[in-house]
C-alpha cells in the first residue's frame, strides 16, 4: 500500500503544529490544520513530506544493501526482501 501525497502533507502539517504549540506566542496561522490550509500551502507541505520520505527511503535502502552485502545468508536475503517491499510503500519520489 502506497503512502499518499496527502498523508505525507498531513504528517508535515502536524509536525509544524506540534512545533508551533511549543512556542511562547504562536501565530494563529501556524495552528491551522490541514483542512484549513490553502491548496498552495498543502502543496508546500506535500513537497516537504516527499523530500523527507525520499531521504528515509534512500538511507534505508543503503543500509539494507550494506547488510545484504556484509551478511550473505538466505535468512538475511529474505529479511532484506521484506524490508525492500515495505520501503516501496514510500514510492519513488524525487524532491
Amino acid at each position: 500500500m502506497m503512502i499518499t501525497d496527502e498523508e505525507l502533507g498531513r504528517v508535515v502539517r502536524q509536525a509544524w503544529i506540534n512545533w508551533a504549540n511549543e512556542q511562547t506566542n504562536p501565530k494563529p496561522s501556524w495552528l491551522v490544520g490541514w483542512e484549513g490550509l490553502s491548496r498552495a500551502d498543502q502543496e508546500a507541505d506535500i513537497k516537504i513530506g516527499r523530500a523527507v520520505a525520499e531521504l528515509v527511503r534512500l538511507r534505508c535502502m543503503q543500509e539494507v544493501a550494506h547488510v545484504r552485502d556484509t551478511h550473505r545468508t538466505s535468512r538475511c536475503d529474505d529479511g532484506c526482501v521484506l524490508i525492500m517491499r515495505a520501503l516501496s510503500a514510500l514510492g519513488n519520489f524525487t524532491p
